[in-house]
């Protein structure tokens, strides 16, 4: 679910990054970071550790909730200064 969340705001990145390519790159990296933690959480659910899925659910609330204020911050505005695309 959340690789195809990221996986959609891809393109809008991809377009960010020409105006904003420090502020793009960073929202990539978190995107990424959120994206590891969930293939790892996958694994230890799979493989029954309960103590590795308590600490990898913290960490993955701990990015996304990090991601989505950065972008509320300073992606948001961005997008509503320079309105629809064409």
């Amino acid at each position: 679910m959340a690789s195809a969340h990221y996986r959609s705001e891809q393109a809008f990145l991809d377009a960010l990054s020409h105006e904003e390519p420090a502020l793009a790159a960073k929202i990539a990296a978190q995107h990424a970071e959120a994206l590891e933690i969930a293939a790892h959480l996958e694994e230890a659910l799979a493989a029954g550790q309960a103590r590795d899925v308590a600490r990898l659910v913290r960490s993955f609330h701990a990015i996304t909730q990090h991601n989505i204020i950065e972008e509320e911050r300073d992606v948001f505005p961005l997008v509503e200064r320079s309105g629809p695309p064409p």
